[in-house]
């Protein structure tokens, strides 16, 4: 089972007493912790919210039917690549900054963009990860702005477009045009 303690704590030694109803730990023989003993299932979690850093205290939010809820909006295959992600770990809650960052593709390349990837992770895996849905908007995001001939590459400036090789001012050191 694992259990919290202040996290101004990671890394140093602490005692731990152990009944049967309780778990207490100690630093530097000062109680600093106290949790009702868990039985049952191993890997279990006791975590007080006071033990967490103030910019951690909001993951105890999460939780996998708030991800489910926000993929089904987006639609059904962000859906399936958010059950796939958050069955991917023994313990779900270390899934959650994963499905988070998923979900928030949906921002920056749209929520249909998101969903169209999903879709295209979905055919590809049976277990369709964020690095595969990212990797797939990418790609996407690169072939729309090749067609539509705003495609930058690593050529130093140089873009190729639909009017063939064109350098900017920024090729060649300089601003703008418009001045």
């Amino acid at each position: 089972m694992h259990y919290s303690c202040p996290y101004d704590l990671i890394g140093k030694d602490v005692d731990v007493r152990v009944t049967d109803s309780t778990i207490e730990i100690f630093y530097k023989q000062n109680r600093v912790a106290s949790h009702k003993r868990l039985h049952g299932r191993r890997g279990q979690y006791s975590t007080s919210q006071d033990h967490m850093p103030e910019k951690h205290k909001h993951y105890q939010e999460w939780n996998g039917d708030r991800f489910r809820q926000w993929a089904r909006k987006i639609g059904t295959n962000t859906y399936k690549v958010i059950e796939s992600i958050l069955a991917s770990k023994v313990i779900e809650e270390q899934s959650y900054l994963t499905c988070r960052s998923l979900l928030k593709l949906s921002d920056t390349y749209s929520p249909q963009k998101l969903e169209e990837a999903c879709h295209k992770a979905c055919q590809y895996s049976q277990k369709p990860s964020y690095k595969s849905v990212k990797n797939i908007l990418i790609a996407m995001n690169t072939m729309e702005a090749r067609a539509t001939g705003n495609a930058p590459d690593d050529s130093g400036g140089v873009t190729h477009n639909r009017f063939g090789i064109t350098r900017g001012a920024e090729y060649y050191g300089g601003g703008s045009h418009a001045e």
